[in-house]
C-alpha cells in the first residue's frame, strides 16, 4: 500500500477518533471531565498514528527486501558506492571480483579494485556523474583486479539514486574480458596475415624489380664493353644511351623505394577542391597535347578533410595522368567531387577503351600495367598513400565504356 494511501487512513482515523471521542464523553459525562476528554483524544490519535508508522516501516521493509532481493538475483553485477566506499554488492558482482563473501567487499574503497592505469579516469567520471546527477555514457570500459588476482574488463552503465538517505552511485556491469580477448587474438591474426601478404607481394615485388633491370644492366654492360674500341663520336652516342637506361632503372628503384618506405605524412586540414583544382592546372598542358578535355564538375564549397595536401594532390596527379594516357586520340575527362555519407568523394572518368575483368583485377600489382611504359607502381602508391589517410581508391570499367576511379577520404569531426 502507498504511504499517501496509509497517511489519509491516518487523518480519516484521527478525525474520526476525535469527534467521536468527544461526542461519546459528552454523551456519558457530559462537561464534568474536559481534562480526561482531550486525555482520551491525544492518546487515541498517538496510537492511531503508531500504528499507521508501524505499518509504513513494515511496509518499507518488505519493500527493501523485494528491492534487494530483485537486485541480488539480477543475472549482471550490480553495485552501490557512497562516498568511495561499496556499500552493496549483488551475487554476480561478488562473483565477478573473485570474492569469498559479500563482506570481502563491503566498505572496501572503490579504487582498491579499479587499474591503477584507469584510476584519474573513473575520478573524474565519479565527480561528473555527482556533480551533474546524469547516468554516464553508455558501455565505458574499464579494467578491474580482482580480489583473486585477475584482471578484467568491464563494460559499465551507472548514474546516481537514493540509498538509505545519501547519495549514491549504482553501477550495472558486463564482463567483456573474454570479447577482448578475442578481439586482440584476430588483431594479432590479422596483423600475421597482413605480415605474411607484405612479405609476398615484398618477394613478388624483387622479382619484378629484377626483371625491369636486368634489360637496362644488359644494355649497359654491352656498351661499357663497347666504349675502349669505339670512335669518339660513338661514345657520345653510347654515353647518351647509357645515361637514358640509368635513369629508367633510378626511376624503378625510386618507385620501388617509395612503395617500401614508410613516408612522413604531416597532418593537418586540406581542402580536397583547392588540391583538385591545383592538379588540374598542373595537368592542363598534358591533356591539351593530347586532345582530352578536362569537364570540372566541382562546386564552390570547400571540401575538408585531414591529412598531407602534398601526398592527396600526388594521388590525384597520378590518377588523372593515367587517364589522359589512356586517351591518345583524345577524348574528355569528367572530374566531380562532392561530400557523401561522411566523405569526400573524387571520381575521374574517362572515355578511354577501358579494362577487361581479367586486367581490372591486375591494376596495382607491381609492374602491371596496360601502358607500354607503366611500371604498374603509381596505383599502388596512391592505394597506400590513401590507407594512411583512412581512404579508399576503387576502380570500375569496361572495355570500350572507360575507366572510373573512384577516391573516397574522411570528413573530420
Amino acid at each position: 500500500m502507498a504511504p499517501a494511501v496509509y497517511t489519509l487512513y491516518f487523518i480519516v482515523a484521527a478525525l474520526v477518533w476525535h469527534f467521536g471521542a468527544n461526542y461519546m464523553l459528552s454523551s456519558i459525562y457530559g462537561k464534568q471531565w474536559p481534562g480526561f476528554s482531550v486525555w482520551l483524544r491525544f492518546v487515541g490519535m498517538l496510537a492511531i498514528g503508531a500504528v499507521c508508522t508501524y505499518s509504513l516501516s513494515r511496509q518499507a521493509r518488505r519493500l527493501e527486501l523485494e528491492y534487494r532481493t530483485f537486485l541480488d538475483d539480477a543475472p549482471f553485477p550490480i553495485f552501490v558506492h557512497v562516498a568511495g566506499r561499496w556499500v552493496y554488492a549483488n551475487r554476480e558482482a561478488v562473483w565477478m571480483l573473485g570474492a569469498s563473501s559479500v563482506e570481502q567487499i563491503l566498505d572496501k574503497p572503490v579504487f582498491d579494485v579499479i587499474h591503477p592505469d584507469d584510476v584519474d579516469e573513473v575520478r573524474r567520471e565519479i565527480e561528473w556523474i555527482m556533480r551533474t546527477g546524469a547516468a554516464s555514457k553508455p558501455l565505458l570500459e574499464r579494467r578491474m583486479r580482482t580480489f583473486d588476482g585477475r584482471e578484467i574488463v568491464t563494460a559499465l552503465l551507472a548514474r546516481t539514486i537514493r540509498y538509505r538517505g545519501q547519495t549514491a552511485i549504482m553501477s550495472a556491469h558486463l564482463d567483456v574480458t573474454e570479447r577482448k580477448r578475442a578481439e586482440s587474438q584476430l588483431a594479432q591474426a590479422q596483423r600475421m596475415l597482413y605480415d605474411a601478404e607484405k612479405l609476398s607481394a615484398l618477394g613478388q615485388l624483387a622479382a619484378s624489380v629484377a626483371h625491369e633491370i636486368r634489360n637496362p644492366l644488359t644494355a649497359l654492360i654491352g656498351f661499357t664493353k663497347l666504349m675502349p674500341q669505339a670512335a669518339p663520336e660513338d661514345r657520345v652516342r653510347y654515353c647518351e644511351i647509357m645515361e637514358s637506361e640509368l635513369q629508367s632503372i633510378q626511376a624503378v628503384v625510386g618507385e620501388m623505394l617509395l612503395f617500401g618506405k614508410p613516408q612522413p605524412i604531416t597532418h593537418g586540414q586540406l581542402d580536397v577542391r583547392k588540391r583538385l583544382e591545383e592538379s588540374i592546372a598542373l595537368l592542363h598542358a598534358q591533356a591539351n597535347m593530347h586532345s582530352v578535355e578536362i569537364v570540372r564538375q566541382i562546386g564552390d564549397e570547400p571540401l575538408w578533410t585531414t591529412g598531407d595536401s602534398n601526398q592527396v594532390k600526388r594521388v590525384f596527379i597520378n590518377v588523372m595522368k593515367n587517364a589522359i594516357e589512356a586517351m591518345p586520340q583524345g577524348g574528355r575527362l569528367f572530374v566531380r567531387a562532392f561530400r557523401h555519407d561522411g566523405q569526400v568523394v573524387v571520381k575521374f572518368t574517362d572515355e578511354g577503351p577501358g579494362m577487361t575483368s581479367e586486367q581490372l583485377e591486375r591494376i596495382g600489382s607491381p609492374f602491371y600495367s596496360t601502358k607500354a611504359s607503366g611500371n604498374g607502381l603509381g596505383i599502388l602508391i596512391c592505394r597506400r598513400i590513401l590507407e594512411e589517410h583512412k581512404g579508399a581508391l576503387e576502380i570500375a570499367s569496361k572495355p570500350g565504356k572507360g575507366t572510373t576511379v573512384v577516391i573516397r577520404l574522411p570528413v573530420p569531426s
